[in-house]
């Protein structure tokens, strides 16, 4: 069987790490995997980010694409382009990581658009949260498959703890993308900067405001995925201030490491955590709470 993924983009973000993780996955159970990309990127603006393995790299042209048995895209507007192009043969599903429509105005024509991806009949729809296998039901009327991410295999044999004369607090958010709440998140990070050395975890290159900026102890930016992880493991508290996620990987190594983590309650927590038993749960968006959450730890 050959199956290819369809990335938006190769930004570094999150959604396409986990992409690359189900096609790596794959490849290693036997099934023939390619990865192709919908936007035009010359291999000098591929950042390093990932680690594609033996993954095959295919252009996103119809007749490559056609040869495919199942193609999976990985965003709604790359459904919107595969379904212009009208593939014939492959079994096509959308996968939903985020609740996209949620995030855009109500009745605006990029929500409507959104929402059409949702029913077209041509895509079977896939899921890794609870939540929006749910929220999909409710929406479109049409059931999901569920197949839930899982954490990777990590060697933390390697890892070293840092020299510290105050704990570490690693916060996880993107300036670049508002869900993730990077702002209010440091903001919370500026009530504990006599009492924690502040660290900040991020995929993209856009930076803080300057005197958030100023806080910052260390950046771990655009870095590997395994340094990323060295730095959840080496923190006193993770925290994750952010609003919307699907599925939230970087909980769940969190835990798997066992530092203690700090996230607002929001659904896709509840999805991977037991509030006061895995994560200490606060009111969403609550700078106040997130800090003493921190203090308390």
């Amino acid at each position: 069987m050959k199956v290819c993924y369809v990335l938006p983009s190769l930004f570094p973000c999150g959604g396409n790490k986990i992409c690359i993780e189900h096609l790596t996955r794959l490849a290693e159970s036997g099934v023939d995997c390619y990865l192709s990309v919908a936007s035009q990127q010359s291999e000098s603006d591929i950042p390093n980010w990932f680690d594609f393995g033996t993954l095959t790299r295919i252009p996103f042209d119809r007749a490559e694409l056609e040869k495919m048995d199942v193609v999976v895209a990985t965003m709604w507007d790359v459904v919107l382009r595969l379904d212009q192009i009208n593939l014939n043969g492959p079994r096509l599903f959308s996968f939903i990581q985020l609740p996209d429509a949620m995030m855009e105005e109500e009745g605006s024509p990029t929500q409507n658009a959104i929402y059409s991806t949702y029913t077209n009949p041509k895509f079977e729809l896939i899921t890794e949260a609870r939540w929006i296998k749910m929220w999909l039901r409710e929406v479109s009327g049409r059931e999901a498959h569920f197949i839930p991410n899982r954490l990777e295999t990590q060697d933390t044999s390697s890892f070293s703890k840092t020299d510290r004369k105050k704990p570490i607090v690693l916060l996880e958010a993107n300036a670049g993308f508002e869900p993730k709440n990077a702002i209010n998140g440091m903001t919370a990070m500026e009530l504990l900067k006599d009492e924690c050395e502040i660290h900040w975890l991020t995929n993209t290159a856009h930076e803080l405001p300057e005197h958030l900026d100023k806080l910052i102890d260390k950046k771990h930016q655009r870095v590997l995925w395994k340094d990323a992880l060295e730095a959840i493991w080496n923190a006193d508290v993770f925290v994750k201030p952010s609003l919307m996620e699907g599925q939230s990987s970087t909980i769940m190594e969190a835990m798997a490491m066992g530092t203690p983590v700090v996230a607002y309650d929001i659904p896709s927590t509840y999805e991977v955590a037991v509030a006061d038993h895995d994560a200490l749960v606060v009111p969403a968006d609550s700078i106040y709470a997130l800090a003493n959450a921190v203090r308390q730890i």
